[in-house]
């Protein structure tokens, strides 16, 4: 068994436009995900602006984990692209099925490594599971899922 790649998928009833601002203008990305800011040429970008290919983002998780990366594709309402941790990328598409809006997440790991592929795998599915799971709670109903107080180490949902 390989773990190159994986894919989740899941329906979230509001619009595509809606769906697809909440992964793509800081601010919004803020409400369900991490803390982020976004960067073109060295300069932050407004927090309530849609980001563009080859602008840079530094994300904060709750408990203070940083990740940066890039953004490789942005096609409005369909498709965002970007790097993320140690030799990965991330595709999400954004679709109509079932009168709500199907988000689908496509991480690619290529670390050299079988082991630590598995492991960055392992771990990013337990994340973005939960992730999507608080994209829809916070689109659907308003109630942010993640944790606030930080009492027990490496916790999920943070």
């Amino acid at each position: 068994m390989t773990f190159d790649s994986f894919t989740l998928r899941i329906l979230i009833a509001r619009t595509r436009e809606d769906v697809f601002r909440a992964w793509t203008v800081p601010d919004e990305i803020g409400k369900w995900f991490l803390d982020a800011f976004h960067t073109k040429d060295g300069e932050v970008q407004p927090q309530d602006v849609v980001t563009e290919v080859g602008w840079n983002y530094e994300w904060t998780w709750l408990e203070g984990t940083r990740e940066e990366g890039q953004f490789t594709n942005v096609v409005s309402g369909e498709e965002l692209a970007f790097t993320f941790g140690p030799d990965c990328t991330v595709r999400v598409r954004f679709s109509e099925e079932l009168t709500r809006t199907c988000v689908e997440v496509v991480q690619t790991q290529s670390h050299e490594d079988e082991s630590k592929r598995a492991e960055w795998a392992f771990g990013c599915v337990q994340g973005w599971t939960f992730y999507l799971t608080n994209l829809k709670s916070v689109l659907e109903n308003g109630t942010d899922l993640r944790e606030t107080q930080f009492l027990v180490p490496k916790i999920v949902n943070i």
